[in-house]
């Protein structure tokens, strides 16, 4: 199966969310009509408790090897998306992108698809299908909290979040059924 970015993106939800992270997708850096506010980032999450250390991921999702080398040619593209994380990732399929290519200040996360004969050896839902693999970590980055602005767009997002979570949480069923229905294995919106 190829991977298309909706499909990651909700695996992605799958993933943060079942490990209480607050997961937000395709959220604007900011508010208002200045270039850097209209940044889209593909995907961002927080770990909303102090224990965790706030800590905060920008998701960058390339689905083809020409995506990701157009995007190694526009570094100021991956700006906002540092500012805004300690860490920012690459999120690909396998083969996309090769270790020595990603920049020093990024990460990389590969989505491999499990396969059948191995699901029942793994306690997770997202891991029986998905196995999300940190290829290269990407080191940390302290950063001060995001901005009013940002803080502004991500809370506009809220009355559309039910619906986002229930879109993204259907379309990891798609994936991992294949539209089939199944038991309470399968996450739910969040």
């Amino acid at each position: 199966m190829n991977l298309v970015s909706a499909d990651i993106v909700s695996i992605l939800h799958a993933y943060y969310t079942r490990r209480s992270w607050i997961f937000l997708p395709e959220l604007r850096a900011g508010t208002g009509y200045q270039k850097w506010a209209e940044t889209r980032l593909d995907g961002w999450a927080i770990m909303p408790v102090p224990s965790g250390r706030f800590l905060r991921h920008t998701l960058e999702i390339k689905t083809s090897r020409s995506d990701f080398l157009r995007e190694l040619k526009q570094p100021t593209k991956r700006r906002m998306g540092l500012l805004l994380a300690n860490e920012f990732y690459f999120v690909t399929p396998p083969g996309i992108a090769k270790i020595e290519e990603i920049p020093p200040e990024c990460g990389l996360i590969e989505i491999h698809q499990v396969e059948a004969r191995n699901r029942f050896l793994l306690p997770d839902a997202v891991e029986q299908y998905f196995d999300l693999r940190t290829v290269l970590p990407a080191p940390w980055h302290d950063r001060p909290g995001p901005s009013w602005s940002f803080f502004c767009s991500a809370v506009r997002t809220a009355p559309e979040r039910e619906r986002t979570a229930t879109a993204l949480s259907e379309r990891y069923k798609q994936l991992t059924t294949g539209g089939v229905p199944t038991p309470d294995l399968i996450l739910e919106a969040s």
